[in-house]
C-alpha cells in the first residue's frame, strides 16, 4: 500500500473549512459539544497521531484524538503511568501539532 499526503489541517483547526469554533475541543466532559468534538475527531486525517501527541506529550485538558482527559489518564496508566512532560499552554500545543503533522505523509 502506498502513502498518502495529508494536505488538510486538523478538522479542530479554525482552517479547516467546517466552521467550528476551537473552543468546542475544550468544552465540558459529556456535553452535547464534547461529543461533537469527538465525533468530528473520528473523522479527521490526523486522528491516531493526533491522540499519540497528546499522550505523549501529557497534554491535559481538552480532547485530543477523540479522547478526553479522563480517558488519556486511563491510557497513561495503561502504559505504566503520565508521561514525562506536561504541556501547560494548549495554544501551543496545537500549533505545535498542527505544523508538524499538516502536509505529512502517512501510511
Amino acid at each position: 500500500m502506498g502513502t498518502q499526503a495529508v494536505t488538510d489541517r486538523p478538522l479542530c483547526s479554525p482552517d479547516s473549512g467546517l466552521g467550528l469554533d476551537p473552543d468546542l475541543w475544550f468544552s465540558a466532559n459529556g456535553s452535547d459539544e464534547s461529543r461533537l468534538a469527538k465525533k468530528t475527531c473520528l473523522d479527521c486525517p490526523l486522528y491516531f497521531r493526533c491522540s499519540e501527541y497528546a499522550l505523549d506529550e501529557g497534554i491535559p485538558e481538552g480532547i485530543w484524538g477523540g479522547m478526553d482527559p479522563r480517558e488519556r489518564r486511563e491510557a497513561w496508566k495503561k502504559r505504566g503511568g503520565k508521561p514525562t512532560k506536561f504541556l501547560d499552554d494548549i495554544d501551543a500545543a496545537l500549533g505545535v501539532f498542527t505544523n508538524t503533522f499538516a502536509g505529512e505523509a502517512v501510511a
